[in-house]
């Protein structure tokens, strides 16, 4: 046994907590949402071909907020296809946030942006869960210009001089 009122005195009094909503483990239904990013850290992938981001991301609402997504950008890998993919995403997430160059995954913590999820389906023993299928910004456009030229504006048509103020 531990005494904890060594630790805590007077012991642990329940009724002066909150006590922690049910978590549940299933994936949140496909649609868009406004997060935050939560934790932003550069990992080797367990398969030990290549590098990825993984990243946390909490909802902030208006629903399921709290609840947590994952995922994984491969920002290296031995096949090019899925380090292309990887780096493409990571380009649409970080323009999304505003950070036109990316040294320090750290730079992504707390920051808010809207995202699309779809359901992955149950499969080779592990559970459904969500990815992450696009990025968009909330609020407020990217602080940086887009790398494709836009089209340039209409212009306005010309203003015709009434023909009492030609000159003659």
């Amino acid at each position: 046994m531990s005494d904890l009122t060594t630790i805590l005195p007077g012991g642990f009094d329940a009724t002066a907590v909150e006590p922690q909503e049910n978590r549940s483990s299933e994936p949140v239904p496909a649609g868009v949402y406004d997060v935050e990013i939560t934790s932003a850290e550069v990992k080797d992938a367990k398969s030990g071909n290549g590098v990825h981001l993984k990243l946390e991301y909490t909802i902030v609402g208006p629903t399921h907020a709290r609840r947590k997504i994952f995922g994984y950008l491969n920002l290296r890998h031995t096949n090019s296809q899925a380090e292309q993919i990887g780096q493409s995403q990571l380009s649409s997430l970080c323009r999304a946030v505003g950070i036109p160059k990316l040294t320090d995954s750290d730079q992504l913590f707390q920051r808010m942006l809207r995202i699309s999820v779809k359901i992955r389906p149950a499969a080779n023993g592990y559970e459904a869960s969500n990815d992450v299928i696009g990025y968009e910004a909330t609020g407020t456009a990217p602080t940086f210009a887009p790398s494709k030229p836009s089209a340039p504006a209409p212009s306005a048509p010309a203003a015709k001089t009434p023909p009492w103020k030609r000159a003659a």
